[in-house]
């Protein structure tokens, strides 16, 4: 995680640009998954164990 400014170039606008749609793509396919995710888990919730 980028926590400080001791990061060369931290000052260049086109830089913050590049580090913030990095994260928020990552933010974005995190939700997403964890979406998927969960369905999944109702999903398997409801299956009988096959062995009964």
């Amino acid at each position: 995680m980028f926590a400080g400014t001791d990061i060369s170039g931290a000052d260049d606008p086109p830089l913050q640009r590049a580090i913030g749609w990095m994260i928020g793509a990552s933010q974005a396919r995190a939700e997403l998954g964890w979406t998927g995710a969960k369905a999944l888990w109702r999903e398997l919730e409801q299956t009988r164990p096959f062995w009964k």
